[in-house]
């Protein structure tokens, strides 16, 4: 049941990751690099954990390197 409820979580986080000003490249890297980390043997409880935290990352890289004027 809890990894129906993970999966079924997936394309919200997706979304707000793209409000939050990502790509879908971007999401789809978040995803990739999250697949690697949790390895082959992981749930998908700990696979939407682990692409939270790498979306989160990638969403605060991003506004750390965008111009000041462009966070305005």
């Amino acid at each position: 049941m809890r990894e129906m409820e993970a999966t079924s979580s997936l394309q919200p986080m997706f979304e707000g990751a793209k409000q939050f000003g990502l790509t879908d490249g971007e999401v789809l890297q978040s995803l990739d690099h999250s697949l690697r980390e949790v390895g082959d043997e992981a749930t998908v409880g700990e696979l939407v954990d682990e692409l939270a935290g790498a979306l989160a990352r990638t969403i605060l890289g991003k506004e750390q390197r965008a111009p000041a004027e462009d966070r305005l």
